[in-house]
């Protein structure tokens, strides 16, 4: 990561993102304590950081003092007293990157006060290991030298887009909650695979490793998911009569139906912001 003993990061949360985020931006280079984290309660979360190196606080004062880029990793519900505390702690010299899914740009501007810099941003925990599928959207007085700070970090834990915010309700769906969709996806696999004879261990090593090569396949392929979908299903096939099964039970609108769920909720949890 370029520049990286120039940054303090402070981590206003230590849940499952915080964590993520912590060990992908070590991995890609920056100094464990420079991460700056605080949570609201003590304990087990923080052991976690303190363990990779980071720098634990008890308190966001320290927190905020020290660091010149703050994330907000709290949950949603917990907004408006988190923002309440921080106002008097963040100044226009600090880049805000929330990570609060639902919560609009426009509130946290509001709560924090007029001038202060924020983007918002929605990476998942495959930043674990630098894969994540990030998206950014910038606020009313953030800089594009402030993008680029948050488009260059985020980029240390996998790739990122820029978009604009009407659109981050969809990419929450899509790509926040996104690796459940596929955990659970490999479950099932595997569990049939299981049932069917095969033991865990070959059921599990078959299943990640098809998932992996046919997404590295429509990665780097310049055919479409559906000509590659048809270049497996031979007429008579196998995988023709898996594929009747899941048209029959109507897999496509499932997963639609999931995914405009994640949307909806996404914009529920933002109303009561506006």
């Amino acid at each position: 990561m370029a520049r990286s003993q120039e940054l303090s990061i402070g981590f206003v949360g230590a849940g499952n993102l915080a964590r993520s985020l912590a060990s992908g931006l070590v991995a890609g280079g920056l100094a464990a304590e420079h991460i700056w984290v605080t949570n609201r309660t003590r304990g087990e979360a923080l052991d976690v950081f303190r363990r990779m190196g980071c720098s634990v606080a008890n308190d966001l004062e320290t927190v905020c003092r020290a660091a010149n880029t703050i994330f907000l990793l709290f949950k949603p519900k917990d907004a408006e007293s988190a923002l309440e505390r921080l106002k008097p702690l963040i100044d226009d010299r600090r880049l805000v990157i929330s990570c609060l899914a639902g919560v609009p740009l426009s509130y946290i501007e509001s709560s924090l006060g007029p001038g202060r810099r924020v983007v918002r941003a929605m990476p998942n925990t495959s930043s674990t290991i630098r894969a994540s599928a990030t998206t950014v959207a910038t606020g009313r007085w953030a800089s594009p030298e402030d993008l680029q700070r948050a488009s260059d970090l985020l980029e240390a834990v996998g790739e990122v887009w820029t978009i604009p915010e009407e659109w981050m309700d969809a990419a929450t769906a899509v790509a926040g909650s996104g690796p459940a969709y596929v955990y659970v996806f490999l479950e099932a696999m595997v569990a049939v695979a299981t049932e069917l004879g095969l033991p865990a261990e070959i059921a599990w090593g078959l299943v990640t490793q098809t998932t992996a090569g046919a997404v590295q396949l429509a990665r780097t392929s310049q055919e479409t998911p559906a000509v590659l979908r048809q270049r497996v299903s031979s007429p008579g096939g196998t995988t023709v009569a898996a594929l009747e099964i899941l048209e029959e039970e109507h897999f496509a609108q499932i997963l639609s139906r999931a995914i405009r769920r994640a949307t909806e909720r996404s914009r529920e949890l933002g109303q009561q912001w506006r």
